[in-house]
């Protein structure tokens, strides 16, 4: 996923087992609510990153940022 602005991923955004998902934004990137599954990949390249309490990543997810600057 590709944005020039702010992505949020909130409550019912789910990324299951063995999928993954790459999000490059030029803006800040919010984590509220969602969830990354066991086996699961997510990879932020942002120049922001804000992350909520009730955002999940589940034992044996992988989850790596990357500030970019702009």
């Amino acid at each position: 996923l590709d944005a020039s602005e702010e992505v949020v991923l909130g409550p019912g955004f789910i990324i299951n087992s063995n999928a993954s998902l790459t999000i490059k934004s030029q803006g800040k990137v919010t984590l509220s609510g969602c969830t990354v599954k066991t086996g699961a990949t997510l990879k932020i390249e942002a120049a922001e990153l804000e992350v909520s309490t009730d955002f999940n990543l589940q034992q044996n997810a992988n989850m790596e940022f990357s500030k970019i600057s702009l």
